[in-house]
């Protein structure tokens, strides 16, 4: 449980009338509630009404979209993977 609430990865979603998993975008967001999807989407040049439709399935990106959200939003992960593992071997190496 986290804040009282049902874990986020056993949420389903009604979808014409019937349950249906998160897809793994989706979730990724349920499971981060700590991102600013505006921020997010501001941050990798998209629309934040736009991704937040294509997250909360009210509408589906074009195959060129999806393909162009996969790269920037690949990137985007990959630079701030690299940055956080960067700041944190900077704070160790000063720490001892």
């Amino acid at each position: 449980m986290r804040n009282g609430n049902t874990d986020v990865r056993k949420r389903l979603y009604i979808v014409n009338n019937e349950e249906a998993e998160p897809s793994s975008f989706q979730r990724f967001f349920l499971e981060h509630p700590e991102i600013n999807v505006s921020e997010f989407a501001k941050g990798i040049g998209m629309n934040p009404s736009q991704l937040r439709n294509y997250i909360n399935g009210f509408k589906k990106p074009s195959k060129e979209n999806k393909k162009r959200a996969n790269v920037v939003i690949t990137t985007f992960i990959h630079f701030y993977t690299t940055e956080i593992s960067n700041i944190l071997t900077s704070f160790i190496i000063t720490s001892l």
